[in-house]
């Protein structure tokens, strides 16, 4: 075994259960000559000679680390994970969980590897069905879900960029970056900034939200500039999260009009949080919204706000296919009931185990907040994701969607209070809580059954007074209260299109409507205007 592969080897002895990019490993095994190499890329005043050397050499530097990557493949001690945007590639140990092997080394040195073995969950069968998915199964207890960064306690953009290097290595699907108008104050550097999280989301296969409070943001104009230039050169992984009330609205309505114009332009999603009813952050994730609770997040802003650089959001999750759970099973709340409990206790297992394993899976972050990493896990929780669960789909009573959701929910509830009751009493700081929320339709396509929920499309505002309208946003808005891990109302925007009405629709949503977290999208405007334009050639 030559030099460089112990190395690598050593990477993965550390996080057995992780898996790791090739950009990764080149930057912990090249780590000098990596960060001149990137001190010429970052470096706007280097000239085109030097970035081109320099881009060469990166280019070499991930060649050789792949002919070491391929030989330890070869030898099946790594293997290849999957394959991310720009053909990055990913690797993860390729030894069982719960095996050991020891390397022998030329260097008069060896290696042990041990991937810790996952205890045997309940949910099991249903996993093997394809009812049940584990969200990111190579890292689902070793990583977290989400982590919510505090923008105002750092100073500028360098400091940000250091904790979202610890972040990165320790989720596996979002970052958020929380009031990040304040640091909002100079277009250059932002989209700078901006641009460089794009492509480290991409690196790492995962997503980053900016959540900017409409309210606070001093200098409009430089905003606007950002945001025209984010939308210019579509930065996919990172979106933009617009936290709001109806009176902000009405306070910044023309430049709130500016904002929707420029996604309307560049087709991209509009994220809006109605901090009037909600006011913890909402979280974009892969493959669903996150948020705090509210009472919790009232807590954090009480005593802990100004203290912690960031808070963690979500530890693991599971995706359910209601769908297909009902038909293949008895259609009714104890058959529903009886798979949540399953869940649920799979999910104890996981979060005593990564209590236990904590100072060894996220040595990084406990490292990061010192004094207050006990805070920054105090008030995170594990995730229960629906599909196809009936909301918005023909032939599905409304009322017993409701039912057997509430009344699941609550069990929930009761059982995570009792086991919490059960840690004090035996002394121990440990938590355990369960968040009820929905999956987006991007991940599950090639995971699930097909969409069988209807899209919400509205034209104008007379459309919010139809009855069938008014009867799915009040089923909506219950769900609002029970998916309290975070749901989304998403709003396809079709017909004529004038952006003072979209404003008054935002502002009818905002005062009118339990409606916590809406993506307006412009997609079916593009789709109209190209048949359109197909019909008039």
């Amino acid at each position: 075994m030559v030099k460089k592969d112990y190395e690598i080897l050593k990477i993965f002895r550390k996080e057995p259960n992780k898996e790791f990019s090739t950009s990764h490993i080149v930057k912990e095994i090249e780590n000098e000559e990596y960060a001149l190499i990137q001190s010429v890329l970052s470096d706007k005043y280097s000239d085109k000679t030097k970035v081109r050397q320099a881009k060469e050499k990166k280019a070499r530097l991930h060649r050789k680390t792949l002919y070491h990557l391929s030989n330890l493949v070869q030898k099946k001690i790594l293997k290849q994970n999957r394959e991310g945007k720009r053909g990055e590639k990913f690797f993860v140990l390729a030894i069982d969980a719960g095996e050991e092997i020891i390397l022998d080394s030329l260097l008069r040195k060896s290696i042990k590897l041990i991937r810790p073995k996952i205890p045997d969950m309940e949910m099991a069968g249903y996993e093997r069905s394809g009812i049940v998915h584990k969200v990111e199964e190579a890292s689902w207890i070793s990583r977290v879900n989400s982590i919510l960064v505090e923008c105002h306690m750092f100073k500028g953009f360098g400091e940000l960029r250091n904790m979202i290097s610890v972040c990165f290595t320790n989720i596996n699907d979002s970052l958020a970056l929380n009031d990040f108008q304040y640091l909002m104050n100079d277009k250059k550097k932002t989209y700078s900034f901006l641009s460089g999280l794009n492509s480290k989301c991409k690196d790492y296969g995962r997503n980053a939200c900016c959540i900017v409070k409409i309210s606070e943001i001093k200098d409009k104009s430089t905003v606007k500039a950002i945001l025209r230039e984010y939308l210019r050169n579509n930065l996919k992984q990172v979106y933009f999260i617009f936290d709001m009330d109806g009176k902000n609205l009405k306070e910044n309505e023309l430049f709130f009009m500016d904002i929707i114009k420029l996604f309307l332009d560049y087709n991209v999603d509009l994220y809006i949080k109605n901090n009037n009813i909600h006011k913890a952050p909402y979280i974009i994730g892969k493959f669903g919204p996150y948020t705090f609770d509210d009472k919790e997040w009232e807590l954090y802003e009480k005593e802990l706000k100004g203290k912690l650089y960031g808070l963690l959001c979500a530890q693991s999750t599971v995706l359910v296919d209601v769908e297909k759970l009902f038909r293949e099973n008895s259609k009714n709340i104890e058959t529903f009931n009886e798979l949540i409990d399953k869940i649920v206790n799979s999910l104890l297992i996981s979060n005593s185990l990564q209590r236990r394993k904590s100072t060894e899976f996220f040595e990084s972050l406990i490292n990061t907040f010192q004094e207050y990493s006990k805070e920054f896990f105090m008030f995170s929780r594990n995730y229960i994701r629906f599909w196809n669960y009936g909301w918005n789909r023909e032939n599905f009573d409304q009322e017993f969607l409701l039912n057997f959701m509430n009344s699941s929910k609550e069990k929930v509830n009761r059982f995570c209070f009792y086991e919490d009751t059960i840690y004090k009493s035996c002394g121990m700081p440990t938590r355990f809580r369960v968040a009820f929320s929905c999956v987006f339709d991007d991940f599950v396509k090639d995971v699930f059954t097909r969409r069988r929920y209807k899209q919400l499309n509205i034209s104008d505002l007379k459309d919010f007074y139809r009855e069938d309208i008014l009867n799915l946003i009040n089923v909506k808005e219950h769900l609002f209260d029970i998916f309290d891990g975070g749901d989304l109302m998403n709003i396809n925007k079709i017909g004529s299109v004038d952006v003072k009405n979209i404003v008054r629709e935002i502002s009818f949503i905002l005062n009118s409507y339990n409606i916590h977290f809406f993506r307006y999208r412009f997609s079916k405007l593009k789709e109209v205007n190209i048949s359109l334009d197909k019909f008039i050639k």
